[in-house]
């Protein structure tokens, strides 16, 4: 420590014995007196006021041991001065003896908490290290509160919000470090990196293009930028961006990765794909590189890379759900299709699976065909959505053969249909309800009422009871749909006919709008081919209103595609049924109307592959379903149109 200097002492306004002390020991140091003469002075001084800043660095000086020892004696006389155990902190840290420094730190944080910011500052340094970011953070935030505008401290205070997962926060705090010191590009693209995890879109960009105006070609800031460009949504932004980060470094394996993240977004799935390939190429070990390339292969039918690629990255990143889902798929196509079941038995931890609570032991191996399933007080649990509901009750002719008395949660819009299809089976009403931002599946209620003892989820029934896949797909139509009103459509349709040969249903769009169900949804211009058919009278089976959709069609095509306007077709379940059953065919794309369709027994033509791409030309789940795409076959939505069109000209000329 440097040597105090000289201070007049009557400006400092210092109580008696101590403003003395401090004038006989700067006495003695300018008229040359010995070095333990002064310090003799000194540290009366500061023992007469030792939570005096102005006067510790006077008695605390020499080596790191002298100063140990000169802090302790001002603290033998008073134990609770905050400046004098932040030093004594400071210079055991300083020496490697951090637990002891952390003692006195935190010593001098509960006897002074708002004034002793060195101390808080490294109390949350020193937590910061040891990986304990929740604990460190209250440490950071009064540091920063208490020292605003300073660098270090609001780097510190960033870092830390960022690792405790507070990224708005932390987004705000780089941003202010990134103010101080306009040139510090690491605070600058961390500010960028925090905005992107906390969703803001605008700061994300904004940062990240600092960032690149004072190092151009930096790949983080371009990978971040082109990140916030698809953010904003699919289009020409994220993929130009991506690709000026792939000129300006191709070397680097995140270049690739973001501009196959960009692709896939586009649905550019081929392009992604071989980015993806490009980035593990460079970077093996690289997680996302994997995702993109699996999420791309799958619809692309590139079974086996995804099965190569998924195996190989869940050897470092295990618990990733997205390898996991795309890998249970790939296995269902081509390879083993109850090792398929089996990756997916942990898919109520997966983060697009709902949340559960209160549900009874799950039962064991329900897989395993020998497993003995519970024969009484069974409880079989939703699935996600109403298609997963209509796909995975068709197991529960199977289930009912062994087990007498279950209790199934199914959506309350199909009960009509399951109490007619299985009289006295056991139903209750999804037990979902909101949680904040997302939904809570509660049992609490059930279970305290009815008592099971164990539970399944619906789609463990098709684990148990679809593992075969040589086995012939049960008859269509497990769901009976109400004679009477069947009958009633069956006259309503014969008027609406015009003379047709054929009455065919038809659904194009799920109400979902994300970039994965894309490849699914089609319009009403891009099936043209089907309505050109000669012969036919088609019957919208729409859920969502498409009333000016059908217009506008109509207007530009002079096509005319009936509507039951009567008939609410996401509500009434059991009336859209009804009607399904008294149609001649039913041609949909990946649906819930599509799964309705084939589990009324309806002639169903899926304009894409077997569910889940079991199978070729036939379907596992239900024998009344054709797939117009084969599992080897990569989706081709137009492909799907013309073949299902072909086929309902040969069905219309067909005899009969």
């Amino acid at each position: 420590m440097d040597e105090p200097t000289f201070v007049q002492t009557s400006s400092m306004n210092l109580n008696g014995i101590a403003e003395i002390a401090l004038k006989r020991g700067l006495g003695l140091q300018r008229s040359g007196g010995t070095s333990g003469e002064v310090q003799t002075w000194f540290r009366l001084a500061a023992c007469a006021a030792p939570d005096d800043a102005r006067v510790t660095p006077f008695a605390i000086a020499g080596g790191p041991k002298d100063q140990l020892a000169a802090c302790r004696r001002i603290l033998c006389t008073d134990p609770a001065a905050p400046a004098v155990l932040e030093r004594a902190g400071s210079i055991l840290s300083q020496a490697g003896a951090h637990d002891g420094g952390d003692r006195y730190f935190r010593r001098a944080l509960l006897i002074e908490p708002a004034a002793a910011v060195q101390a808080a500052f490294a109390v949350a340094n020193r937590l910061l290290r040891q990986g304990e970011a929740a604990a460190a953070y209250p440490f950071a935030w009064l540091a920063a509160q208490r020292a605003p505008g300073t660098l270090g401290v609001t780097v510190l205070f960033a870092t830390i919000a960022s690792a405790s997962g507070r990224h708005g926060t932390a987004a705000a705090a780089f941003g202010e470090a990134a103010r101080l010191d306009p040139s510090n590009l690491a605070a600058t693209v961390s500010a960028a990196a925090a905005a992107r995890r906390a969703g803001r879109t605008g700061a994300t960009a904004r940062f990240a293009r600092r960032a690149l105006l004072l190092t151009a070609s930096h790949a983080e800031a371009m990978a971040l930028l082109v990140g916030a460009s698809g953010d904003a949504g699919p289009g020409p932004d994220a993929t130009a961006w991506s690709s000026r980060l792939v000129a300006a470094a191709p070397a680097a394996a995140a270049s690739w990765v973001s501009r196959a993240e960009a692709r896939l977004r586009a649905s550019d799935r081929g392009a992604a794909f071989r980015d993806a390939m490009r980035g593990l190429l460079l970077e093996p070990s690289t997680q996302y590189a994997a995702r993109f390339l699996v999420q791309a292969g799958l619809p692309l039918a590139r079974f086996g890379t995804v099965q190569r690629v998924a195996r190989h990255a869940l050897l470092s990143h295990r618990r990733d759900p997205e390898l996991s889902y795309h890998l249970a798929q790939a296995e269902k196509a081509v390879g083993d299709l109850g090792l398929g079941w089996d990756i997916e038995a942990g898919r109520d931890s997966w983060p697009r699976f709902h949340r559960v609570a209160g549900l009874p032991p799950r039962l064991p191996d329900v897989a395993r065909p020998d497993a003995a399933l519970t024969d009484d007080g069974l409880l079989v649990a939703s699935e996600q959505g109403l298609g997963d509901e209509l796909l995975f009750l068709s197991c529960l002719p199977d289930l009912l053969a062994e087990c007498r008395s279950p209790i199934v949660e199914a959506d309350a819009r199909l009960h009509p249909l399951l109490q007619r299809s299985f009289p006295g089976l056991r139903l209750i009403e999804r037990q979902a309800r909101r949680q904040g931002d997302r939904v809570l599946f509660d049992y609490t209620e059930v279970v305290r009422a009815l008592a099971p003892k164990a539970y399944v989820f619906s789609g463990d029934l098709a684990a148990r009871y679809r593992r075969d896949r040589d086995r012939p797909a049960p008859r269509g139509g497990y769901l009976t749909p109400d004679p009477l009103k069947r009958a009633e459509w069956t006259r309503r349709l014969d008027r609406v006919r015009d003379g047709a040969r054929l009455t065919v249903g038809i659904s194009w769009s799920s109400i979902h709008r994300t970039r994965t169900r894309a490849l699914y949804n089609s319009s009403l211009e891009a099936m043209l081919a089907l309505f050109e058919v000669p012969g036919t009278k088609f019957v919208c089976l729409q859920y969502t209103d498409c009333r000016e959709e059908l217009a506008a069609f109509r207007q530009a095509y002079g096509i005319d595609i009936w509507r039951p306007a009567e008939l609410d077709q996401r509500e009434d379940l059991d009336g859209t049924a009804a009607l399904m059953s008294a149609l001649d065919l039913v041609i949909s794309t990946d649906t819930s109307a599509c799964m309705l369709a084939a589990a009324v027994g309806a002639p169903t033509i899926r304009l894409g592959s077997s569910i889940y791409r079991i199978l070729d030309d036939r379907d596992m789940f239900f024998a009344n379903l054709r797939p117009m795409i084969g599992r080897q076959e990569a989706t081709n939505l137009p492909l799907a149109i013309q073949r299902a069109a072909a086929m309902l000209r040969e069905t219309v000329a067909g005899p009969g």
